[in-house]
């Protein structure tokens, strides 16, 4: 009985591990600087995730644009109104139009931007 309680405690540690690292890969680190709305009421910010892709080899001039991650939508005062993800986050730039914020670059967002509080500009 106590080998089926070792095993079970050793599968309890490898699930807190496995959730624990997940989050801390989820929540990544500022890439790049944040884009504020014209009012400066919001800002969009890129938050790089780790990926294996960043060891494999590469030449100069490849990989080092291939950045995947967050880009987060945040109030002045850092109150995180959206996310979403994305696999190139290099290009991608927020269009303000009134109270609504397309990622452009981001093909999905011309028909689903994110719906501010209150107007951008």
């Amino acid at each position: 009985m106590s080998g089926f309680h070792g095993v079970a405690a050793a599968g309890v540690v490898t699930l807190l591990a496995v959730l624990a690292g997940f989050f801390v890969w989820r929540r990544g680190t500022p890439y790049q600087g944040p884009e504020s709305s014209p009012n400066g009421l919001y800002y969009v910010q890129k938050f790089a995730t780790w990926s294996p892709r960043g060891f494999l080899p590469a030449g100069p001039g490849q990989g080092s644009d291939g950045v995947g991650g967050y880009l987060r939508l945040f109030t002045r005062d850092g109150r995180l109104l959206a996310e979403r993800w994305a696999p190139f986050l290099r290009d991608i730039r927020p269009v303000w139009a009134g109270d609504r914020v397309f990622l452009l670059g981001i093909p999905e967002m011309d028909d689903d931007p994110w719906i501010l509080p209150g107007p951008a500009d």
